[in-house]
This record gives structure tokens, C-alpha cells and sequence, in this order.
């Protein structure tokens, strides 16, 4: 097999396992959250407070997309908006209570769900995977600040 057909097959099997890790964390916050939301919300339980400006560029979408992503998870009561003491204009979007426990719900799901899956990998495959998977992110992030 070319390097490009494996190439083409790993991307292939990539999108699948994309897919279904992304099914399993974003389902269990109930049919009423998109998957947008649900990514967003493990994007603020990461940073703990972000503004509307980091939101955008992390997710690396418009301010108004974001306003409208946040505008549903508040209407849920997962997230609390709190103005900047120092700068009034500044909001900074936080979990709120409700928030922080689906998230950790979710979270404890997704390890025990991964830990499961990847139990199927002797010690060597497994640190071959991480090697891989460090080298793949090193990789990504040299190019993002290109």
C-alpha cells in the first residue's frame, strides 16, 4: 500500500473515532444541547473563565456565534456571564453550578468509556499511541503559529 493510501485510510478511520468520541461527549448533555455547546462548555470547564473574544478565537468562529452558543447554555442554566471588575465592557463567561456537574458527569463517562477502549492496548501499544498522538500535536501546533 502507497503512503498516500495510508495516508488516506488512517484519515478515514481518524474521522470515525472523531466522531464517535465527539457522540459520547456531547450526547450525554441531552438532546436540547448541539454539539457546539457541549464543546464549548468543556472549552470553559478547561479555562475555567474566558471572554467572549477568547471563545472566538479559540473555537475560531465570530463573536456573534459565540454570543448565540452562550445565549442557549444560559437559557439551560449551564453558564453564568460576569462583568470584568476592572472593565465593565468585558464579560467573562463561567460554568455555573449546574454547568460544572454535567461536565464532570460527562467527563467521569468519557474516561471510564476511553479507559475501556483503550484497555484493549498492551503497555507498548499504548506508548506507542502517545508518542504518536505527541508527536501529531507537536506537529499541529508548530504549524498553527506559522
Amino acid at each position: 500500500m502507497t503512503k498516500n493510501k495510508l495516508i488516506e485510510e488512517v484519515a478515514g478511520e481518524f474521522a470515525e473515532l472523531k466522531r464517535i468520541i465527539f457522540h459520547s461527549v456531547s450526547a450525554p448533555l441531552g438532546p436540547n444541547v448541539p454539539p457546539a455547546q457541549g464543546q464549548l462548555l468543556f472549552l470553559i470547564s478547561k479555562h475555567k473563565s474566558l471572554t467572549v473574544k477568547e471563545i472566538a478565537a479559540e473555537l475560531r468562529i465570530s463573536s456573534g456565534a459565540v454570543t448565540q452558543l452562550v445565549d442557549g447554555l444560559a437559557t439551560f442554566g449551564l453558564v453564568k456571564r460576569e462583568q470584568d471588575t476592572q472593565d465593565r465592557r468585558i464579560v467573562h463567561i463561567l460554568l455555573s453550578k449546574k454547568g460544572t456537574e454535567q461536565v464532570e458527569q460527562v467527563r467521569h463517562n468519557y474516561l471510564a468509556s476511553f479507559e475501556s477502549t483503550m484497555g484493549t492496548l498492551d503497555d507498548t501499544e499504548l506508548k506507542t499511541f502517545l508518542g504518536i498522538l505527541k508527536k501529531l500535536n507537536s506537529t499541529i501546533a508548530e504549524n498553527k503559529e506559522k
